[in-house]
């Protein structure tokens, strides 16, 4: 997998479940590995610690549920 195909399904599955996680939860973390749903988090560091937990050293992807599209920052290793 190349990298710009790197989390490319859960990037299109946000997309697909943005408007349905916007009502309760704008401004807080999803958690999504492959395409599933595996949490939703007040902030950044506790999304985060949990995909870890949940996910391991496999790719998982976490996003700031906003109207419109943040750039995304990832830092390895910020534990």
């Amino acid at each position: 997998m190349t990298d710009s195909n790197l989390l490319s399904k859960e990037q299109e599955f946000f997309r697909k479940k943005r408007k349905e996680l916007l009502p309760n939860n704008r401004g807080k973390w999803v958690l999504i590995y492959k395409e599933e749903i595996l949490g939703i988090f007040e902030s950044f560091k506790n999304g985060l610690e949990q995909g870890y937990l949940q996910c391991g050293d496999e790719p998982f992807l976490l996003r700031e549920i906003t109207r419109v599209d943040k750039p995304i920052i990832f830092h390895h290793g910020v534990l």
